[in-house]
């Protein structure tokens, strides 16, 4: 019957559909590609197929996103599928100076950089932080440096994003060619502008370390030292005046490098004959790492306290000296300042401020990780006598995996798992290896690899001696020689 257009309009009553089936047929979201569906509604849809590869969810059709209605740009609703085509990139002209030529036409670069800023930058780091500087200074620089022509850290940005999306996706050729392209498009920069010096010394250094990551993330794990010594060589040039270090991106790229420079020294093989030799290079004139490390707050990015970040550097410059020049006495009392700093801070209340519940794990871990490097370095003790140390650290380790999708860092829990014996800690030990291996960081899979051998030569020399494992002595830095690995623990 027709409605009486003169009289209100009536209806039969409220038409209700339950929420229940409103998604009836779809599988529940993890919290995590429900936060990035959101996080991408105004963005590439095919942004997420990176991730949605990695946990294999099957309910979700290619470059759909629900949460594309409420996008503020109506035009992303139509989905932008990025040719990932070599060959077309390598055909395809520079583009012209602005921002849309950036972020506009090839849309390989606006889905890499894009991933570098939502995913890459955030496993930077063990927690999420609002002082991100990988998000906060090196993506807005490498934007802006482009602009004008310095496109170095730019291209360094795109293939480190490139080799993280070929692991995510189980080493993907394609992706990976890419991540070359980009890689030595930045090297080819990078050479042009220090012999022509066209970039300031502050986006010199962010490129020459974006490109050192770009390698960690690539896998080949000896590559990276090649621009870490390119970095010490850029900074030994001005001595210990930095004329560019007022600038974020300095102080950031400077304090990254201080962390780096830490971390490498702590986890690479050194043979105390070649000793002489690299006192009398050019490395040896170069600053302090402890010095690098202005800012208190910046080595959230590690995870780690300044103090245990300094026992770590004593312990490993330590243990590089050369025979002649330790005595018993000096070794003791590095190991009383070293166990007084940690047994302080690990009493302490607080570790970092301004950081996440989770953050507390992350500290602890590494503190316990200190006792552990510390006891092996300066006194040689069998696995069993650092047993609770490592338990804790491993403890610390799986209470962070629980409690946070953060990227949990790797010197602590290597440190930890090379010490491993029982089949709990092992257990521990093992389930973080797979979960660290899974976030697209090339380079763990060679710690994988390290920690197994470690592992089975452990047991075997158990078997053949009747030694129990505990007694067992392993050069985990031997170990990563022989096997031609030289990982960098982050």
């Amino acid at each position: 019957m027709e409605q009486d257009k003169s009289k209100p309009f009536q209806t039969d009553g409220r038409r209700i559909l339950r929420s229940e089936l409103t998604w009836a047929g779809f599988e529940t979201l993890s919290s995590e590609l429900l936060d990035l569906l959101i996080l991408s509604c105004d963005g590439n849809p095919c942004h997420t197929q990176a991730y949605i590869h990695r946990e294999r969810s099957s309910w979700m059709p290619k470059c759909h996103n629900p949460f594309s209605v409420f996008s503020s740009r109506p035009e992303i609703l139509t989905p932008l599928r990025s040719s990932l085509n070599p060959t077309l990139l390598q055909e395809l002209k520079p583009p012209p100076q602005g921002l849309d030529s950036i972020t506009g036409p090839l849309q390989d670069e606006r889905f890499l950089f894009h991933h570098y800023v939502t995913h890459v930058a955030f496993i930077m780091l063990p927690y999420e932080h609002p002082y991100n500087p990988w998000q906060c200074y090196w993506a807005t620089a490498a934007l802006q440096l482009a602009l004008s022509g310095q496109k170095v850290l730019y291209r360094a940005i795109l293939a480190h994003s490139a080799f993280n999306i070929a692991h995510l996706l189980g080493n993907d050729a394609k992706m990976a060619n890419i991540a070359l392209r980009y890689y030595n498009a930045a090297l080819s920069h990078l050479t042009h502008d220090l012999v022509h010096s066209k970039t300031d010394s502050s986006a010199m250094l962010a490129s020459i370390m974006s490109l050192m990551f770009a390698e960690a993330y690539r896998g080949h794990s000896t590559d990276w030292k090649h621009h870490l010594r390119g970095a010490r060589t850029l900074l030994w040039s001005y001595g210990e005046a930095y004329p560019w270090i007022l600038s974020d991106l300095a102080r950031s790229s400077l304090e990254s490098l201080g962390v780096i420079e830490i971390i490498a020294g702590s986890s690479t093989w050194f043979n105390r004959s070649d000793f002489e030799a690299n006192r009398q290079s050019p490395d040896a004139g170069n600053p302090d790492p402890l010095a690098m490390l202005s800012t208190p707050d910046f080595i959230f990015t590690i995870g780690a306290p300044r103090c245990v970040l300094e026992c770590i550097s004593k312990i490993t410059h330590f243990s590089q000296a050369p025979l002649g020049d330790i005595s018993r006495t000096t070794s003791n009392e590095l190991l009383h300042e070293v166990l007084s700093c940690l047994n302080s801070v690990q009493s302490s209340s607080s570790f970092i401020p301004n950081n996440p519940p989770e953050a507390k794990h992350q500290a602890k871990a590494f503190i316990s990780a200190t006792y552990i490097y510390c006891y092996r370095t300066l006194l040689d003790v069998p696995p069993h006598a650092i047993q609770q140390h490592v338990h804790d650290t491993l403890g610390h380790v799986s209470a962070f995996l629980a409690n946070s999708t953060g990227n949990f860092s790797a010197w602590p829990a290597f440190i930890a798992a090379a010490e491993a014996y029982t089949q709990e800690d092992l257990a521990t030990a093992q389930e973080w290896v797979n979960w660290a291996t899974s976030v697209g960081i090339g380079s763990r899979t060679s710690i994988k690899v390290v920690l197994y051998e470690i592992w089975r030569r452990r047991e075997l020399i158990s078997q053949q001696s009747g030694l129990d494992p505990g007694k067992v002595i392993m050069d985990w830095k031997q170990i990563m020689h022989e096997l031609e690995f030289d990982s960098l623990l982050i």
